[in-house]
């Protein structure tokens, strides 16, 4: 599950984590399921601490119910590799075991367990675990910082929304908690969207998708999109506005959407003053998008 953690979060989660692929859901480790016993003998084996723990992992997904006594035990292993892996299987077994083994992982003195617990709360999708995210946001190790942050994306806000205001300041994960509260309810977070677009903000240990700037400006458009003509025109989304044409590095269709919203709303002024700053600094022939909103306008709603 290393390199594929985040694909599997998307895959079983409901939270915002954009731009990031899926997988099967219903994925069946057949080999798994038919070599289970020669993989137990491995993990339970002298090999090296890899070897054994890369055993473990090869038995996820693989449904086979004696599996479950062997996982409680090698949540307990002597080597902090086997205990980590172990732990992310537990994830998924929704049970009163597995939830004590997740929280006594979640306090592992090795970093790389505390990881896979934050990981398997993640996997497990159980509501009642993510205050614990909380206090492995806040770990010593960044690693498990980034498992934690991951992981309580990966949750509906509507489950996540507390921690995620509780660590809304948290200068590496800033612009992805901002975003994942602002998909749900943008109006509190305006002003947060806007620092995130012109500063270009995201994590220094980004773990890809969706740049956060990209999603700030799409969450933010949508919001102005949203209100009446009139108040767009009272100047009093003006600096929201501003915000919105300072995007680095996009495409067309965001100057594009941006400049039929202006027409569309009745603010001609604007829209040329726009046009004339992207025939500035753009590389491209901004015009011939441009000509086409000229055209029909309204033809132009991002949704």
């Amino acid at each position: 599950m290393g390199d594929e953690a985040l694909y599997w979060l998307v895959t079983v989660g409901k939270g915002h984590l954009p731009g990031i692929g899926t997988r099967d859901a219903r994925f069946d480790n057949l080999s798994g399921r038919l070599l289970w016993r020669e993989l137990a003998k491995v993990v339970d084996g002298p090999g090296p601490a890899e070897v054994r723990a890369a055993a473990v992992r090869a038995l996820g997904k693989s449904g086979v119910a004696e599996l479950r006594p062997l996982l409680k035990r090698w949540c307990g292993d002597r080597e902090a590799l086997v205990r980590q892996a172990a732990v992310v299987l537990v994830a998924d077994g929704g049970d009163q075991d597995s939830a004590r083994l997740i929280r006594e992982a979640a306090a592992d003195p090795a970093a790389e367990v505390r990881q896979g617990a934050a990981q398997a709360i993640g996997f497990g999708q159980d509501d009642s675990q993510v205050p614990a995210l909380a206090t492995l946001l806040s770990d010593t190790s960044p690693k498990v910082q980034q498992a934690a942050a991951m992981s309580l994306l990966s949750f509906d806000v509507a489950v996540s929304g507390e921690v995620l205001r509780q660590h809304l300041r948290d200068p590496e994960y800033h612009s992805l908690f901002v975003n994942a509260l602002a998909s749900h309810d943008p109006a509190p977070y305006v002003a947060d969207l806007q620092e995130i677009i012109v500063q270009n903000k995201q994590p220094s240990r980004f773990w890809g998708g969706r740049i956060p700037a990209a999603d700030s400006w799409d969450i933010l458009f949508k919001f102005v999109q949203s209100r009446p003509a009139e108040e767009l025109r009272s100047g009093r989304f003006d600096d929201a506005l501003n915000a919105l044409e300072r995007l680095k590095g996009f495409g067309s269709s965001e100057p594009r959407d941006l400049y039929a919203l202006y027409l569309q709303r009745g603010l001609a002024d604007r829209a040329k003053t726009f046009r004339q700053e992207c025939r500035r600094t753009l590389t491209y022939d901004i015009d011939y998008y441009f000509n086409m909103v000229d055209r029909s306008p309204n033809t132009y709603q991002r949704h």
